[in-house]
């Protein structure tokens, strides 16, 4: 295009983009973030796999599915499609990342396709991480908490030995470091 635009135009639309990116899930990520080496973490493991406790130990910036079910529901039940409760997820670690700080969003991340959605929302200079983790269904339903008597744990840890392949090659993109931290996995991806 021709015409350049004047400083102050460029600061409306810059201010509008702001006001409004909520309502906007593919734009371009990252354009205005200052570059600081920071980096986006992504927990992988079944419900009760110790991802919280992980993730809470590292002195970094938590985005939590969890905690943002909290906040629509006290027990952290929330039924139904889960897109809104993914979709703040995903505003909340961008708005981290745009600040020049690393974060980690704690969830199960299971699914390739919710992997590959939640770091979209980084540019290719930031560094992403996969952290796999789980623990033996015993210790996991020693302190399942809110989650006892639902099946929830039971259910993930059956499911999670078929889709960690996925995960442990990184989703088949070479940018992404993959570190697992599971104990004693099985050939099948079970924990002994």
């Amino acid at each position: 295009h021709p015409d350049l635009l004047k400083p102050d135009q460029i600061a409306k639309i810059s201010d509008y983009y702001e006001a409004h990116r909520e309502l906007i899930e593919g734009d371009v990520p990252g354009w205005n973030w200052p570059r600081c080496g920071q980096s986006l973490t992504l927990t992988v493991g079944p419900s009760g796999g110790g991802k919280s406790r992980w993730s809470a130990e590292q002195g970094v910036e938590i985005v939590s599915s969890d905690e943002i079910r909290k906040e629509t529901s006290p027990d952290g039940e929330t039924p139904g499609s889960q897109a809104g409760i993914f979709h703040r997820v995903r505003t909340a670690s961008s708005k981290v990342l745009e600040e020049g700080r690393d974060v980690i969003v704690d969830a199960m991340h299971i699914e390739p396709e919710h992997r590959l959605r939640q770091i979209s929302i980084a540019p290719p200079d930031v560094g992403i991480k996969y952290v796999i983790i789980d623990r033996p269904l015993a210790d996991k339903l020693k302190d399942a908490g809110w989650r006892t008597g639902r099946g929830i744990v039971e259910r993930y840890d059956e499911l999670f030995p078929a889709k960690v392949a996925a995960a442990l090659q990184g989703d088949g993109r070479s940018d992404i470091e993959v570190l697992d931290l599971r104990s004693h996995p099985a050939a099948d991806g079970r924990l002994r």
